[in-house]
């Protein structure tokens, strides 16, 4: 069985280790509290989607795995998320969102990053990596472990 985060907290809109500033609308948090492993939102331009994306992954970085997980960092925490859209511009809404939300509480390592509209790339304190990749890479992306 596959691993799933916890619910969110519907009061709080945060998970249970930090506090993202976020205040999701009730569709967006209606999918946040679904405890389906795979959701596929739909909507028009300017509906909440890529923030909605965004913030998921973002509470991601915090929830600690399982150790029957391979794909950790040291610390328990995922080690890498992947951000696929058709082309790189329409990956960065969501890890701007990502980036902002990680900014915010100071979780965004001081290392390496790349900020660019060909990809783009950030690692947290907790180690985790955070890449954009476009369906192009898809060859790459199923030959990485």
């Amino acid at each position: 069985m596959a691993f799933r985060k916890p619910l969110w907290d519907a009061e709080k809109t945060t998970n249970s280790l930090i506090t993202i500033p976020y205040a999701p609308s009730e569709l967006q948090l209606q999918v946040h509290l679904d405890s389906t492993r795979f959701k596929i939102v739909v909507g028009g331009e300017g509906s909440g989607k890529s923030r909605l994306g965004g913030r998921e992954i973002a509470d991601w970085c915090f929830w600690p795995l399982p150790e029957t997980v391979s794909a950790r960092t040291k610390e328990g925490f995922a080690s890498l998320f992947w951000i696929i859209g058709p082309d790189y511009e329409l990956t960065l809404p969501e890890f701007d969102y990502i980036a902002d939300s990680l900014s915010t509480i100071g979780a965004v390592a001081d290392g390496p990053h790349r900020y660019r509209r060909d990809s783009s790339y950030l690692v947290t304190k907790l180690g985790t990596r955070i890449e954009t990749k476009t369906a192009a890479d898809a060859r790459k992306i199923a030959a990485q472990p």
